[in-house]
């Protein structure tokens, strides 16, 4: 939390006063909500917080590290905190830390208003309230010590029965704050004089109502901070009947020890080491990875006794990732190579930040009334002067002659590449040919060398669009996914020399691409498990990529998996991968693996009716799940082909066929005419695990 410069304070000197707590747990308060909603103008979130001692400063000698401790600080949603000794409590022993987060605020608060500001002595009548609160429930403690006579507000009848049951209040005591009908209940309940101590939360005509239920010589205690910060007015007569109003705000607490606040805070933790004062109750918890659900749930206002965030080190967190600076400056030209869907994407992307010079290169950018039609766009839209070459990045003579050209035109300096040229010629690499190798890698390598060569060294940024081909082995694409692997290890070498570089790894982006806008391999990206990226995704990848950090890696992978459920791809099973998979031995306790067809075919042994049912079966629910349908649809009556299987799905089978019965098939085979389940029984007869 907090940027790096702030962590900097960690490694200062300790002053010699203070101590140092590694935070366990952090008690909310309805100042953090008005902090995150922008009620107040700071950005300090947590003042409840207990841990333990990690560091003392020198002139510390009543702590030392390892202490349990609790405190009200500030800004204590943090790792570590620091503060002075003085505002440090000793927990007790039989405490937890989520117990010992929920008392110093609330304790110290009441403490203070009604003994050492309140003067609140025996026999006098005190309303409380909010009184199933944090603050409400401490009051109602301290007032309870002094023998005062207590009246509650609260705000529910939930609320009511736990005051009624924790605190033993009477219920013809305790009154509903969701109107102002509390305040004739009060005047009836005291015979028209009215109490000795208010200690209100209440705003707008509560409060005013509330102020008016004061005896006299009353004192009214102030603890909430709505009609604080509007700065709204109160009525004046009542102070002719010698009453005080009070406003109450320890949030600062630790930052001003003065006598009288150092002697505050020995008597609250007095209180809690004696056991005068307990626990709030009920405590509401929530993991450091459930933040956001503990601000919600303190803000609806329904909640009875005290939120607590409770610090683990195995906690997930939330973090809102720093904004990328994006270097882009107006009097630089900038090189697009590509301009299929998302390179155009790209191009409007960089006309948004600011580019005014954007070259586009592709074998039709100039010729391709579409493509000329995006260049105007651009000039449009965006008042960028786009240059737009007919090249071939990977011919090195026609990418020359396009710098040359430029060169004579007087453009600014060449300042950044986005190159995204590509060329896809599917084939099974049995039936792949040399030409069908050279075709498709010629952008991805050649291009990029080319590119690499012939623009100035000292580029602000290199970007590479690549694919998840090179990383996963998409069947089918050997000679796509051997260009983009070069891409991949390009991009490592440019940062070895100095260079900037990056890669970007797309899987599947939605609404834009060459995935999206060809219908036919939507299903097949869908049935490999990629997880689906957005156009604000790319964006940010490029925010970074453009950033120039060396901090960022080379190499970008965008939508792998990560759930249980996605262990069945087959590229999942890569030992590259053992990061990312997860066995269901270790996805719940008491969890098995699922069997493969294999093991199960290992335990048939033998060829017959129980291996032709298992491999039908096991054929049926691989259909399914690359078909994206029930299980239940598939007929086992019917060939594979009756189900649109096209020849992407086709190779899915052959090799899921290859590796689960032992089978060499072709696609051929399993788009023949025939029932799955005499494919099957076929199978099952030529597997060489089956006697």
């Amino acid at each position: 939390m907090g940027r790096w410069d702030e962590y900097e304070i960690y490694h200062q000197p300790l002053p010699e006063d203070w101590v140092e707590i590694e935070v366990k747990s952090v008690g909310l308060n309805f100042k953090d909500v008005l902090v995150v909603r922008g009620n107040l103008a700071e950005d300090k979130l947590g003042v409840d917080a207990s841990g333990g001692i990690t560091r003392v400063g020198s002139a510390v000698r009543d702590f030392k590290p390892g202490d349990h401790v609790m405190t009200a600080s500030c800004a204590t949603f943090a790792t570590f905190v620091r503060f002075s000794a003085k505002g440090a409590i000793p927990i007790p022993t039989h405490m937890s830390f989520e117990e010992a987060a929920s008392m110093p605020l609330i304790f110290l608060t009441a403490y203070y208003s009604l003994v050492m500001v309140g003067n609140l002595i025996r026999g006098e009548k005190i309303l409380i309230h909010a009184a199933a609160g944090g603050v409400g429930q401490a009051a109602i403690m301290i007032a309870q010590q002094k023998g005062a006579e207590i009246f509650a507000t609260v705000s529910s009848e939930e609320k009511r029965q736990l005051i009624k049951d924790l605190c033993s209040i009477h219920d013809d005591h305790i009154f509903s704050s969701r109107d102002t009908s509390f305040a004739k209940a009060v005047n009836r309940a005291t015979e028209g004089q009215g109490v000795d101590v208010v200690i209100n939360s209440l705003a707008g005509e509560a409060l005013r109502l509330s102020w008016h239920c004061l005896a006299k010589f009353g004192r009214f205690l102030e603890i909430g901070k709505a009609d604080l910060f509007a700065n709204t007015g109160l009525d004046m007569k009542p102070f002719l009947d010698k009453k005080t109003y009070i406003g109450v705000n320890l949030l600062d607490f630790e930052n001003n020890p003065t006598p009288r606040a150092v002697a505050l805070g020995k008597e609250t933790a007095r209180l809690i080491h004696d056991g005068t004062v307990k626990p709030i109750a009920p405590l509401q918890l929530f993991s450091m990875a459930e933040v956001e659900k503990a601000f919600r749930h303190l803000q609806a206002g329904k909640h009875m006794g005290k939120v607590v965030v409770s610090v683990k080190d195995d906690d997930i967190v939330p973090a809102m990732p720093r904004t990328p600076h994006v270097n882009i400056h107006e009097d630089a030209t900038y090189v697009v190579a590509g301009v299929g869907g998302i390179c155009k994407e790209i191009g409007r992307w960089l006309a948004e930040k600011g580019t005014k010079h954007l070259v586009l290169l592709s074998r039709s950018a100039a010729s391709s009334e579409v493509n000329k039609a995006f260049g105007s766009e651009l000039q449009t839209a965006y008042d960028v002067n786009t240059y737009s070459y007919d090249c071939d990045v990977s011919n090195k003579a026609d990418l020359s002659e396009v710098l040359h050209d430029l060169k004579s035109k007087n453009l600014p300096e060449i300042k950044g590449c986005v190159t995204g040229a590509m060329v896809l010629r599917y084939t099974l690499f049995d039936k792949m040919t040399a030409d069908h190798v050279r075709r498709t890698i010629g952008p991805k390598v050649h291009g990029t060398w080319n590119l690499n060569e012939l623009l100035p060294k000292d580029l602000d940024f290199f970007v590479m669009l690549s694919s998840l081909a090179g990383v996963m082995g998409h069947r089918g694409q050997g000679n796509y996914g051997c260009g983009n692997i070069f891409q991949d290890y390009f991009a490592a070498f440019r940062r070895s020399q100095g260079l900037r570089a990056m890669t970007i790894d797309i899987g599947y982006l939605l609404s834009v691409g060459f995935v999206a806008e060809h219908d036919e391999y939507v299903d097949h990206v869908k049935a490999m498990g990629l997880k689906v990226m957005h156009k604000s995704d790319l964006h940010g990848l490029m925010a970074t990529a453009l950033e120039g950090s060396d901090a960022q890696p080379p190499q970008v992978m965008c939508g792998l998996p990560y759930n249980e459920q996605d262990n069945a791809w087959y590229w999942i099973h890569d030992q590259r991968f053992a990061a990312l998979r997860k066995t269901a031995a270790g996805s719940g306790v008491g969890g098995s693996a699922d069997v493969s067809l294999r093991d199960e075919l290992v335990r048939c042994g033998q060829m017959g009716d129980e291996a032709v049912h298992l491999i039908t079966s096991a054929l049926a629910q691989r259909l399914a799940k690359l078909m994206m349908m029930p299980e239940d649809d598939i007929d086992t009556g019917k060939p594979l082909s009756s189900y649109g299987v096209d020849s992407l799905v086709a190779v899915e089978v052959t090799n899921w066929i290859a590796q689960e019965a032992v089978v060499e098939v072709s696609v051929f085979d399993v788009m023949a005419n025939i029932p799955m389940r005499q494919l099957a029984a076929e199978l099952a007869a030529r597997s060489k695990i089956l006697a």
